[in-house]
């Protein structure tokens, strides 16, 4: 049985990693291929918590389950209580929630556009040196984390429930219904699609992840 936690206060690290190993709670980065790696050991030599691929924070109003991302990302900073938080996006009305929340944090050079800009830049920028090509940011001591990692790891912390779901924001032409859903890993696209009202008539492309860089 997964059980919740009321809070942090008293909790370890190895305390904190071990119930997030439990849950399921992985990061991913893409570099070409997109890499699923597990959380590194509280032992491991985290220097940087790079928050990235942030679907809805250019948005002008939070996403009602903001919040949620706050309080995963302060279990990280616990879990790694050496590691500076970086986040990779646009000032928003997300931005200016963050950096009240961390105000240590650091954004990325000109607020860029995490969908425009690759990762392997961004940790070269952290770094301050040229990585070869898949090379791990996990190697380098860098956490990659999304907003909706973040999310999962406060539902794992305090409501109990392992890394199942995602939130997915659908949207484009021919979407009759754009928005954020809700689902279980490993749904299907075309329910996704159908849910969101999507008409396959007046659809030329279906793209996953951001639209310079995603699959299609």
């Amino acid at each position: 049985e997964f059980s919740k936690m009321a809070s942090l206060e008293g909790l370890t690290p190895k305390e904190i990693y071990e119930r997030l190993r439990a849950a399921g709670i992985v990061t991913a980065y893409v570099d070409g291929t997109t890499f699923i790696q597990p959380l590194p050991s509280p032992a491991a030599n985290v220097h940087t918590i790079l928050l990235h691929g942030c679907a809805g924070a250019a948005a002008e109003e939070l996403p009602p389950w903001f919040g949620e991302v706050i309080s995963g990302l302060k279990v990280l900073c616990a879990l790694y209580p050496e590691a500076a938080l970086v986040w990779q996006g646009e000032g928003s009305a997300a931005a200016k929630t963050l950096l009240d929340e961390f105000p240590q944090a650091r954004a990325m050079p000109g607020g860029v556009n995490s969908q425009e800009m690759p990762l392997k830049w961004v940790v070269e920028e952290i770094l301050g040196r040229t990585l070869e090509q898949g090379a791990s940011p996990l190697a380098e001591g860098i956490v990659p984390v999304t907003f909706q990692q973040a999310r999962a790891i406060h539902r794992a912390m305090f409501l109990g429930e392992p890394y199942m779901e995602q939130v997915v924001r659908v949207e484009g032409n021919g979407v009759r219904r754009p928005g954020y859903y809700q689902v279980p890993l490993g749904t299907d696209l075309g329910e996704i699609l159908i849910a969101a009202e999507a008409k396959e008539t007046e659809l030329a492309k279906v793209v996953v992840g951001c639209a310079l860089n995603g699959i299609s």
